[in-house]
């Protein structure tokens, strides 16, 4: 395969960046946080400490070396619930709020259309992060619509560091630059990318190439943990090798989704990829990962949405009764170590099932451990082709194999020996 070339896509990225000064005594948190929206967040600051606000009201300042015992943590925690055959909320999908600043054309769940009236109040989110930590979370995923619209989006991070969860916060970019001081606890930071800027803006938006890559770079030279997310659509499925180069270049890894929506309109969608462009991208990934560009998706990953029996992904998930004779699915762990909570408190297995599939209980009524247990008890779907929810499902299974790749790219994450 010929390798592709990055003209200029991003400058160099300079040597290290000196590290933050050590903050002072911190004050004792406010006993209120005020509401989400229009207010902003405002704490006394402390002396002496460049990065004011959240941080110092909670007295959390995390580290590479917390993060790697994180990190660590993780696979040990789904081990002991395999072994002992135990469900609990391991992993949580926090979506913390429902609109979003871009108009993406394949967005799944409309949020450039939703308002925030049914968002979680701060005070509703800090104390589901209590239930949630209570019952065995150690890491969760913070996304939107676009996270950092929220003005407490800083001080949500810093409650949940506080209770020992590791934190991926997921953002479009735009907005990370004027946030940055208030996100320095995250430990990974995922980027919406999709391609070079042309098909990148095709799908996202015009600007939001720039906005994207402006992002990842003050993200790595503020020594952040970075990866990039791909939605692959007709406009951006010629990118993956230019995606590969850049990753490769600057020391980030990509991870792949083909394009879904959970009303199944994708099926008719122009956008849709048809079952030999889907054969023909997950092939490329496969390639150019065996070349050694630092791409997140598994082989395992990529064998089973190839040999999914359906064509074009037109059974966006299978119930039990769905499954051909002839197929082995993989097992399924949403629902049982993997939940997704929605920005307006309903508890949901996963982002597929959404609200056309499945009815979630609100964790604002029912507390999340009940809104949990429904889930768990009701779900009946058992396998899925989608590439985001599988790569988790290979780990959550013990695969050896992801497992091993997995720990590998961790470790060249935290370390950046790309």
């Amino acid at each position: 395969m010929p390798q592709p070339t990055v003209d200029n896509a991003i400058e160099h990225l300079g040597g290290p960046v000196a590290g933050r000064p050590t903050p002072a005594a911190a004050p004792a948190p406010a006993p209120r946080t005020p509401e989400m929206v229009g207010q902003p967040i405002t704490f006394r600051p402390v002396k002496g400490n460049k990065h004011k606000g959240n941080q110092q009201a909670l007295g959390f300042r995390n580290s590479r070396w917390k993060t790697l015992w994180l990190r660590i943590k993780l696979p040990l925690v789904l081990a002991y619930c395999r072994l002992l055959n135990i469900s609990r909320p391991v992993v949580v999908v926090l979506t913390v709020n429902s609109n979003c600043n871009w108009n993406c054309v394949y967005c799944y769940g409309d949020y450039p259309t939703k308002g925030t009236e049914k968002n979680l109040s701060t005070e509703q989110l800090t104390h589901l992060i209590d239930e949630l930590a209570g019952m065995g979370c150690c890491y969760m995923l913070v996304h939107g619509g676009e996270a950092l619209l929220r003005k407490d989006i800083g001080y949500i991070v810093d409650y949940i560091k506080t209770k020992g969860i590791y934190v991926c916060l997921v953002t479009n970019g735009q907005l990370f630059p004027k946030r940055i001081d208030e996100l320095r606890n995250v430990d990974n930071l995922t980027i919406s990318l999709d391609g070079r800027a042309e098909n990148n803006d095709r799908n996202r938006g015009k600007g939001a190439y720039d906005f994207a890559l402006t992002a990842i770079k003050l993200a790595l030279k503020e020594r952040f943990k970075v990866r990039v997310q791909c939605t692959l659509s007709k406009h951006n499925k010629d990118d993956i090798p230019y995606l590969a180069e850049l990753s490769k270049e600057i020391g980030v890894p990509v991870s792949f989704s083909i394009l879904f929506k959970t009303d199944f309109s994708a099926l008719d969608d122009p956008l849709a990829l048809t079952p030999e462009e889907i054969k023909h991208c997950l092939n490329t990934i496969g390639e150019l990962k065996r070349a050694g560009y630092p791409l997140f998706t598994s082989k395992p990953n990529l064998d089973y949405a190839l040999h999914w029996p359906y064509e074009r992904f037109n059974k966006l998930f299978l119930m039990k009764e769905d499954v051909p004779a002839d197929f082995k699915p993989l097992k399924c762990y949403y629902g049982q170590l993997k939940f997704h909570i929605e920005g307006d408190g309903r508890v949901m297995p996963c982002t597929i099932l959404s609200s056309n599939h499945f009815n979630g209980k609100d964790v604002r009524e029912v507390g999340a451990r009940e809104a949990i247990r429904h889930v768990r008890e009701t779900n009946r779907c058992v396998a899925c082709p989608h590439l985001t929810q599988n790569e988790w499902n290979l780990l959550m299974g013990m695969s050896p194999q992801v497992i091993a790749v997995n720990a590998t790219e961790q470790v060249k994450e935290l370390t950046r020996w790309y």
